[in-house]
């Protein structure tokens, strides 16, 4: 998939980038993390995860969306759901791993 800086507005992408914030909210909702670590190739396109990112934060209870941090991470290899659980246990595990670094903001993690 080609994204372009125009492809957020695209109604095909953006009703499925609709869903998909508000099936992401939904799990949210119910289990109530305290953060929330988005993975994938179309994390590249800034102007679509900051428009998911958004949509998630809308459809997502106000008192959660308040306290819940989101990061995206770009993991160095295929096997994505092995490597998206490692800025979390960095976080939970590691003293010297810096709290700013699981930001909204931040614009791409990597382990070392």
């Amino acid at each position: 998939l080609q994204l372009t800086a125009d492809s957020p507005k695209h109604p095909a992408l953006a009703k499925m980038t609709d869903l998909l914030a508000m099936g992401i909210a939904n799990v949210v909702n119910f289990i109530r993390p305290y953060q929330l670590i988005l993975t994938g190739d179309l994390l590249h396109a800034d102007a679509w995860r900051d428009g998911l990112i958004n949509k998630i934060q809308g459809y997502t209870l106000a008192e959660l969306a308040s306290r819940m941090n989101i990061a995206h991470w770009v993991p160095p290899t295929r096997d994505q759901a092995h490597t998206a659980a490692w800025p979390a246990l960095a976080y939970l595990y590691a003293s010297t791993w810096p709290a700013a670094v699981i930001s909204r903001n931040t614009a791409n993690l990597k382990i070392e």
